[in-house]
């Protein structure tokens, strides 16, 4: 583990004391991404290029993480487990809806 990803932690650390939230958070680097827990408990390793936070579906009360790597997305929940494996080409996800394409 790098200086940065350490201070990343220290500083999750922190604010988990603060809020006292089992939220998840994205760390790593400029190009490498992964999620963390508020206790510290990595859920994911840093092997994403990118992760975007959707949020929480009002609906279902579900929150997702949007993943990519490699040219390809996929939706993992806030247990760390995929919802959508990494094989679609693209992902959007607009109220409570999201729209899968595949390549052939």
């Amino acid at each position: 583990m790098n200086i940065k990803n350490f201070l990343l932690l220290i500083l999750i650390f922190f604010f988990s004391f603060i809020f006292s939230q089992n939220e998840l958070y994205i760390y790593g680097t400029e190009n490498k991404k992964g999620l963390v827990d508020s206790e510290g408990n990595l859920k994911t390793k840093t092997d994403f290029d990118e992760i975007e936070n959707l949020g929480t579906d009002d609906w279902t009360n579900t929150k997702a993480f949007l993943m990519k790597k490699n040219e390809l997305f996929g939706l993992m929940d806030y247990d760390g487990k995929l919802i959508f494996p990494l094989k679609y080409s693209n992902i959007s996800c607009k109220n409570d809806t999201c729209k899968l394409q595949e390549n052939s």
